[in-house]
């Protein structure tokens, strides 16, 4: 098991690592902002019917906080992209 353990670690890795050669070549087409409004608003629209009904005001507030701290997170990495590798913005 060790070892499908430490495949399946390798595997999401890697994954994980392509996805900004992925986001480099779509922000090479679409621009940054562009991009990353129809990523989230896509990913919004597939998770909305699942957390919509069990939200209170209090819950939606801290969201809203800690998203806005995430989405300039995506903003500056996202952007950084123009200006480095793939690879130098995934060990950044």
């Amino acid at each position: 098991m060790r070892i499908l353990y430490s495949l399946l670690l390798v595997g999401v890795t890697m994954v994980w690592g392509w996805t900004f050669v992925v986001v480099r070549d779509a922000i090479a087409v679409y621009g940054v902002l562009p991009f990353l409004t129809v990523r989230f608003a896509l990913a919004a629209l597939a998770l909305a019917p699942y957390t919509i009904p069990r939200v209170s005001r209090r819950t939606l507030a801290a969201g809203a906080g800690i998203g806005l701290v995430l989405a300039l997170a995506y903003l500056f990495q996202t952007t950084g992209l123009l200006f480095t590798s793939p690879t130098n913005s995934g060990l950044i």
